[in-house]
């Protein structure tokens, strides 16, 4: 198991204290700011008594990397008195899909030679179409479809996990599937996959939906106060930007996000129409935001922008996987330079669990390449391996005398060649057994990088797991 967590906790608890002093004196930041976060976290069921703990992901079938926020939040939360929340971002376009290990070969002993991997990686969409989540369907269809794919991999499990394990997989994914008859939202296969991973540990997180987050009278505010000083906004973000890509070196333009167009005054939000999104600009968001009071639209913001305004407004300690905290600390200037106001800070946790595979899958085995390039040796210079009192490697120490003599003097090679030829067709003789262990060695050292592979792969549901490895990583915070 590989878990990260704040690195520093004593630093983290004084800026956590410090934000607290800062509320109780109400000198957090400008009172529209305060009151309008106020009545945001009201509505998202708070009930004002210590510090809101906040992480959050787009829908997907989680795995540990993604849980294990959810499990730093509750420690955090308990740490210091507070709550933890999941903000659930149907705001985004992406594909849902479930993945599962299933074995395809049988028999693992080093006398098969097959050429099919023993086991992959099968992977089943669940919606198509580049169409914010939130927009799209589940019906009995996509229903289906899941369960399917959950009942494959339960029928797998034997063929792949050690018995714990697939006792503990089997009820887990049984729980699931009975749950997922009464999913009615595209929303559910993920959230009911984490109620049950929750449920079996015993933690209590609230989920909130980034839409009606953003569907408040606090991101309208939050959105025009960025959209009426676009330009200084566009500076200040595309500056950061450059000032990141020059401190780690990065030549795309794109990495770690695309610079906001000043040409076409592009903001930092998508009009959301249809359930389709186009880029804003200072042009178009007076309509957008019309359209959003009228509710024929939507303006949702972009991936900075919602680190931002959910650490300005909503809690008062976000939760980052690798991937956002790489481009949250680009918002530590905006929010200084730009806001000039105080936010919540935020820390950056991930998890990789690994599979518990049969006995009988092989684990150990020699590195490939060194495999198979013994057998490449074995097979252009077969006297090499041969024991140094043998008749036949001294032959080819002198061969190898005579053909660098003969090199260095320019002479011709050939006759010397068709004596080496001659001497590995000899030396071939004394090695057949030497290469059928090769070449069982070969079979078994890509079996074992295909099983690493599979086995190594932190993506799977969390239901191959064992999650009270993030409890025991969690305890010494919470």
């Amino acid at each position: 198991m590989s878990v990260t967590l704040p690195e520093n906790l004593d630093t983290l608890d004084r800026q956590i204290q410090n934000r607290i002093e800062k509320c109780r004196a109400g000198i957090l930041c400008p009172d529209t700011l305060r009151e309008k976060a106020a009545e945001l976290r009201r509505q998202a069921g708070w009930d004002g008594k210590g510090i809101i703990v906040a992480s959050g992901h787009q829908p997907v079938i989680y795995h540990p990397g993604l849980f294990a926020k959810e499990v730093l939040a509750v420690a955090l939360a308990r740490r210091y008195d507070g709550s933890a929340y999941n903000i659930v971002l149907d705001t985004d376009e992406i594909d849902l899909a479930i993945s599962y290990p299933v074995r395809l070969d049988m028999d693992f002993s080093c006398t098969t030679s097959v050429q099919d991997w023993p086991v992959h990686k099968r992977t089943v969409p669940l919606t198509r179409g580049n169409r914010i989540v939130g927009f799209q369907k589940f019906d009995d269809s996509n229903r289906a479809l899941l369960r399917r794919a959950c009942e494959e991999a339960l029928r797998e499990l034997h063929l792949v996990l050690e018995p714990n394990a697939r006792r503990r997989a089997r009820n887990f994914i049984l729980e699931y599937i009975q749950r997922l008859e009464k999913a009615n939202s595209i929303l559910d296969p993920s959230i009911i996959l984490r109620d049950i991973a929750r449920q079996e540990l015993g933690i209590r997180v609230t989920d909130v939906k980034a839409s009606e987050l953003f569907n408040s009278d606090a991101f309208r505010y939050f959105a025009a106060f960025v959209a009426e000083r676009g330009a200084d906004f566009r500076r200040a973000y595309n500056e950061q930007l450059a000032q990141y890509r020059a401190e780690h070196r990065i030549k795309n333009p794109a990495q770690p996000l695309p610079d906001l167009d000043e040409q076409i005054g592009e903001l930092p939000f998508w009009y959301i129409k249809g359930g389709y999104r186009e880029a804003l600009t200072d042009d178009t968001f007076a309509e957008a935001l019309q359209s959003c009071k009228d509710g024929s639209g939507a303006i949702y913001p972009r991936a900075v922008t919602t680190s931002l305004f959910v650490r300005l407004f909503f809690c008062d300690l976000f939760i980052h996987g690798t991937g956002g905290g790489r481009y949250d600390r680009i918002t530590e200037s905006l929010i200084l330079k730009f806001f000039e106001c105080d936010a919540a800070p935020f820390v950056v946790a991930t998890a990789s669990l690994q599979l518990e595979p049969r006995a009988d899958v092989p684990v150990l085995s020699r590195d490939l390449k060194a495999v198979e390039r013994e057998l490449r040796q074995l097979h252009f210079d077969p006297a090499r391996f041969l024991s140094t009192e043998c008749e036949l490697h001294r032959q080819r120490e002198e061969l190898i005398g005579r053909w660098h003599d003969a090199k260095a003097a320019h002479r011709p090679r050939a006759e010397l060649h068709r004596e080496f030829a001659k001497l590995k067709r000899k030396a071939r003789l004394y090695l057949h057994f030497r290469k059928k262990e090769l070449e069982k060695e070969r079979t078994r050292a890509r079996r074992v990088a295909a099983g690493a592979r599979i086995f190594g792969d932190r993506s799977y549901p969390l239901f191959y797991y064992d999650l009270n490895e993030l409890s025991e990583a969690m305890k010494s915070i919470g």
